[in-house]
């Protein structure tokens, strides 16, 4: 059980930074003038 508890918390882990890389390209590309995805940049906005 122990094995399976660490395992878990590594994948929650690495699920944590892969969420947080793939909202910072996100608001990266949006800085970047975006301008023809309003849509989406408020798409992100909401989600945020």
């Amino acid at each position: 059980m122990k094995n399976m508890l660490t395992i878990d918390r590594r994948v929650a882990v690495v699920a944590a930074i892969v969420v947080a890389v793939t909202l910072v390209v996100l608001a990266i590309l949006v800085s970047n003038g975006a301008a023809a995805q309003d849509h989406a940049s408020s798409m992100i906005e909401y989600g945020l």
